[in-house]
């Protein structure tokens, strides 16, 4: 459990500031205001959001090799997707640092983090939430410029499957694979709203 939310932020800002580039420290930034936003507005911890925000690239432009090594300790196999660009995994792999080198033992909380490229069916909200906030952060491109508003009175499942769509269609035209687990993970919030 983190005790002290606050100091475990400005810790894990500082660590992740030393370890991306300053571009990717930004995204993260975003990420974290957008996810503290939707917590909020689906009745969730915001500073929990925000605190996903911060880490969920942590590992993103560690080599190859240190990816694989550290997404190997979790209980998941690679996918063929992830295999072919293994930067793939670096929630995986920032879920395991967390853990492991830093004591954090939320469930949902390693969850998010871990699932946040792919998504996985079954998540728990505060990992939707984060999935969309990493997609859908402001300084994205490819974000419509209506987006917010057009989505503000959205179910958080409905946000989700809006995004799930969305970012399906944008693999397929720039022509990389799909991980299956973002498949699953459509077909799973379809069929149970």
């Amino acid at each position: 459990m983190i005790r002290d939310m606050e100091e475990e932020i400005e810790k894990m800002k500082k660590v992740v500031q030393k370890t991306v580039s300053q571009a990717r420290y930004a995204h993260s930034l975003r990420t974290a205001r957008t996810a503290e936003e939707l917590c909020i507005r689906y009745e969730l911890d915001g500073r929990t959001g925000y605190y996903c925000g911060v880490v969920h690239d942590m590992c993103k432009e560690m080599s190859d090799r240190q990816l694989i090594s550290l997404a190997r300790l979790d209980s998941d196999p690679v996918s063929d997707v992830e295999k072919g660009r293994p930067n793939l995994m670096h929630g995986r792999a920032a879920a395991v640092m967390l853990e492991r080198d830093y004591g954090i033992d939320e469930p949902e909380i390693l969850e998010a983090v871990k699932y946040h490229t792919f998504g996985k069916p079954g998540i728990c909200d505060l990992a939707k939430v984060l999935y969309v906030s990493d997609k859908m952060e402001p300084g994205r491109q490819t974000v419509p410029a209506d987006f917010w508003k057009t989505h503000e009175n959205d179910s958080l499942n409905d946000l989700v499957i809006w995004v799930l769509e969305d970012n399906i269609r944008y693999m397929s035209e720039i022509g990389n694979d799909l991980s299956p687990w973002t498949e699953e993970f459509l077909f799973y919030l379809v069929k149970k709203d």
